[in-house]
């Protein structure tokens, strides 16, 4: 059984994404992800957030979106830059591009990431939202993080008394030490609030 990283979610990480193509054949299977020498016709009329496929003999320097005779593009997807990005910064694993696909107010990105060439071309769809809630589907636009980073009252927490954290239980040893690695890098979020809360009294968990 191959883990399933939260590509729903969020970006994935050097590591997941490795992962995923050094093994893309299997999820291709398991999962339903297409293996194609185009683009499915999918993104272009009805992106769906957390979409991934893999392209084959595509050069990676060379990723376009060409005409698709017959087809009218609801979606106009451009490619927004030209040189790959590392992921890590630090020790690279893997290299994406990004580029934008347009619908009015709608947004969506995709990720296309290469590992090597004995493998195909990953590609990534994510919807980009505005302002994220609790069940929004999509990731947020990097421009509305720091507005709404700054908006967040940490205090708030130890000075409300109905407030409840949860923590999740110890990850099970059957879980793929990836897949676990991907739950403790959700929980980086709370790491602040914790610290604040933990101030002036016992610590609630450890935190490194």
């Amino acid at each position: 059984m191959l883990p399933k990283f939260l590509w729903e979610e969020r970006w994935l990480k050097g590591s997941e994404y490795k992962f995923i193509l050094s093994n893309f054949e299997e999820y291709s299977k398991q999962y339903n992800f297409k293996i194609s020498q185009h683009h499915p016709t999918l993104i272009y009329t009805y992106p769906e957030n957390g979409f991934i496929y893999f392209l084959k003999d595509q050069e990676y320097s060379l990723l376009k979106f060409p005409k698709v005779k017959g087809l009218t593009k609801r979606y106009q997807w451009k490619r927004i830059s030209y040189f790959p990005v590392p992921l890590p910064v630090q020790r690279p694993l893997v290299y994406y591009i990004i580029a934008n696909g347009l619908l009015s107010t709608f947004t969506y990105r995709m990720h296309a990431v290469y590992f090597n060439e004995k493998y195909p071309v990953l590609c990534h769809v994510m919807r980009v939202v505005k302002d994220w809630k609790p069940g929004t589907k999509g990731v947020l636009a990097r421009r509305h993080r720091r507005k709404k980073a700054k908006n967040v009252d940490l205090k708030n927490c130890s000075q409300n008394p109905q407030v409840k954290l949860q923590f999740l239980p110890k990850t099970p040893r059957s879980v793929h030490p990836l897949e676990q690695e991907s739950i403790l890098y959700r929980l980086r979020q709370f790491t602040p609030a914790i610290k604040e809360i933990s101030i002036d009294s016992e610590p609630l968990v450890n935190i490194n």
